[in-house]
């Protein structure tokens, strides 16, 4: 349990930090804004509440598709299809920006190092100085 609310933790933080990137910002209002495109489509279109469309576009997304929800027209079918390849590739992009600013936390760098995850960084640099007689 603790270990999942440090995830959770870390994954908040970097969501925080990322916030003054732009280009994750525009990412985040791309995602926000497919969820609520998808929400009203579905509410208006294939007649469920706000709460079901919201949830069956974020299991859609997710990629998880419990099956409890399907588009039951042939308009809600088509907008799916396009919905699922448009909002799994921010969804994709969104995940990136959180795990590059994540990366580039100061500690998580240096707890990478110490694992010797960059030991190959490492090696190269020793190659390349000038005092390292070959």
């Amino acid at each position: 349990m603790l270990a999942l609310i440090l995830v959770l933790y870390r994954f908040i933080r970097s969501i925080v930090k990322s916030l003054g990137d732009p280009e994750f910002r525009a990412i985040a209002l791309l995602f926000v804004a497919l969820l609520a495109s998808g929400t009203i489509f579905y509410s208006s279109v294939e007649g469920w509440s706000l709460f079901n469309s919201l949830y069956f576009s974020v299991m859609t997304l997710s990629t998880v598709g419990y099956g409890d929800y399907s588009p039951k027209t042939v308009l809600g079918k088509a907008f799916t299809m396009v919905y699922v390849l448009l909002g799994i590739s921010i969804l994709l992009g969104f995940v990136n920006a959180i795990a590059k600013q994540s990366m580039q936390d100061p500690r998580m760098l240096s707890r990478h190092r110490r694992r010797g995850e960059s030991h190959a960084t490492d090696s190269q640099s020793e190659v390349d100085s000038p005092d390292n007689p070959e």
